[in-house]
């Protein structure tokens, strides 16, 4: 199952890897610009609105979580994952904040004890399998009138089949923006929408040229072309009702 598959990757990776974070998002300048986007496309996507609880899933090690707090400081958080050592690893990382519960879970076997304003997972998605099942367990832990923010990788399974790679399993759950929308509004999302986060040019390893499709596509909704040169997506939804 592809959660465990992502629980037990996760769980001796963590172990293995005190730096993490740092080889996740600084290791080189290709992964510096990959933060570099992210961090911009999170910025203008947040609430501007006063948010008062947050719940967010596969927080990795707590990368945008101090994001939000410093967009959201005297909100409530609660951080569930999968992996326990990565969990510990965020609690590492975020120990002076003291507003923040952290619960080792499966998302979808989670009970939340209260509904929150936001929901909130970067990069997380992708390791879900049940995709219609999350985003019903998405819209339940919300508020009404509440958002959801939620960055996934973009698939291209294709390329990799031209290169004549095999995808691992535990990459093989990427899904596409246009059907993620799809079963979202049908959890009973509304307001529902997507932009490319980090973008890339399949055929050349450029920095610049990824910023500049970058500054071309970030800021308008998602389109066949911008899917094309999009590695990862942003998609924002509200849970009607007041």
């Amino acid at each position: 199952m592809l959660s465990q598959e992502a629980k037990k990757f996760y769980n001796q990776t963590i172990q293995a890897d005190s730096e993490y974070e740092k080889r996740r998002w600084f290791k080189n300048d290709w992964q510096k610009a990959g933060y570099e986007m992210t961090k911009c496309s999170l910025e203008k996507s947040l609430p501007t609105s006063p948010i008062d609880s947050i719940l967010e899933v596969g927080p990795g090690a707590g990368t945008w979580t101090k994001l939000l707090l410093s967009r959201c400081p005297k909100a409530s958080l609660k951080l569930v994952d999968i992996s326990k050592e990565m969990l510990a690893l965020a609690r590492r990382n975020l120990s002076k904040f003291k507003q923040i519960d952290f619960e080792v879970a499966d998302f979808l076997q989670f009970r939340p004890r209260q509904n929150y304003s936001l929901f909130f997972s970067v990069r997380a998605l992708e390791y879900m399998p049940d995709k219609k099942r999350v985003a019903e367990q998405i819209m339940s832990c919300l508020k009404k009138g509440g958002e959801g923010i939620i960055i996934t990788k973009t698939p291209h399974y294709w390329r990799a089949k031209i290169r004549g790679r095999t995808v691992s399993a535990l990459h093989r759950g990427q899904i596409s923006p246009f059907k993620l929308a799809k079963i979202f509004y049908q959890a009973g999302a509304r307001d529902i929408v997507i932009k490319p986060v980090v973008c890339i040019f399949p055929l050349f390893r450029s920095i610049r040229l990824n910023w500049w499709l970058y500054k071309i596509f970030a800021h308008r909704r998602l389109n066949w072309l911008s899917f094309c040169f999009s590695e990862s997506y942003l998609i924002k939804f509200k849970k009607g009702g007041f």
